[in-house]
């Protein structure tokens, strides 16, 4: 199984395909099935707040944009949840919120 070198990922980042690093096999065979194991297949943020979640992704703490080299160190990747995954990367934010409407005539 061949690892991709950092010279390969800052490549990949300079294109805006940072998505091969998770296509390698490598990623997909070792390091996120690792990680995933480590911890208990639960999402490390909820677990820290007594919370036990299923884990869907595995995150790079120091990101992958501005620590390529720390791509696959299993000491930089933590295993989490969807929410938790949204929330580190303020995806929340466009999440539409419900609006409170008055009824009259025209709405009921």
């Amino acid at each position: 199984m061949r690892i991709p070198s950092a010279s390969e990922i800052n490549r990949w980042i300079a294109e805006g395909r940072e998505d091969k690093v998770y296509k390698q096999r490598y990623w997909t065979n070792l390091i996120r099935p690792t990680v995933m194991k480590r911890c208990n297949n639960e999402c490390s943020i909820c677990k820290s707040k007594g919370k036990h979640t299923k884990a869907n992704y595995v995150h790079h703490i120091k990101e992958l944009k501005q620590y390529p080299e720390n791509a696959y160190d299993l000491n930089n990747l933590i295993a989490v949840c969807w929410d938790c995954h949204e929330e580190i990367h303020e995806r929340f934010k466009y999440k539409l919120k419900k609006e409170n409407v008055e009824l009259n005539d025209e709405r009921w």
